[in-house]
């Protein structure tokens, strides 16, 4: 049965590249969560004609979130009943990380690869060069942004079937650091944060 290995982190720290390489490794699917989520929502929004901030509307959007996340689950389904692993991309801020709950999905392992750069100064070099306007809300603040965020899961018992591998990205993805990772998720039935 094929596995399901999700890749998470902060903005710019590297998850789309570790992720396509990883899944190029393994021979996997990959698939950007966020990329895909955002068109199906605005595809979604827009086929409602829905517009506005008052409280009735923004329920009915959360409402129609779980379309996309159906329709996302569904895609990832798709893939590993056709015996294919899957990489797949989430961001630590979305609100998709339960599409990786294994009751939801018929999936022999689930594996997850936290990506970090411990240099907040690199981080943030990386966050202004790839979403310069974004940055421009968080730059004053950088340090009280940094410092009141949370990693995607804090607490290994929240998904204590997943295999959780911290990967330092701060330095090249050399093969040799490629190559290691790969061994590192291809062991399953690890329960553990390699830190």
């Amino acid at each position: 049965m094929a596995r399901l290995i999700i890749v998470s982190g902060y903005n710019s720290v590297g998850k789309t590249t570790v992720g396509k390489a990883l899944a190029k490794e393994l021979g996997a699917v990959f698939i950007d969560s966020p990329k895909t989520t955002d068109i199906l929502m605005e595809e979604i929004i827009n086929a409602h004609e829905v517009s506005g901030t008052d409280f009735a509307t923004v329920m009915k959007v959360r409402q129609m979130t779980e379309l996309q996340v159906q329709v996302l689950r569904r895609l990832i389904q798709d893939q590993l009943e056709l015996g294919l692993d899957v990489v797949l991309e989430v961001s630590t801020y979305y609100s998709d990380a339960h599409f990786v709950e294994k009751d939801d999905l018929n999936v022999s392992s689930i594996h997850h690869v936290e990506i970090m750069i411990p240099e907040v100064e690199e981080e943030k070099r990386r966050f202004q060069l790839h979403h310069p306007e974004a940055f421009r809300t968080y730059e004053k603040e950088w340090d009280q942004y940094v410092e009141n965020r949370l990693p995607v899961y804090t607490d290994a018992d929240l998904f204590e079937q997943n295999v959780v591998i911290t990967f330092d990205n701060s330095k090249p993805l050399t093969e040799g650091a490629l190559a290691e990772l790969v061994k590192q998720v291809s062991q399953d039935n690890m329960k553990l944060f390699s830190k």
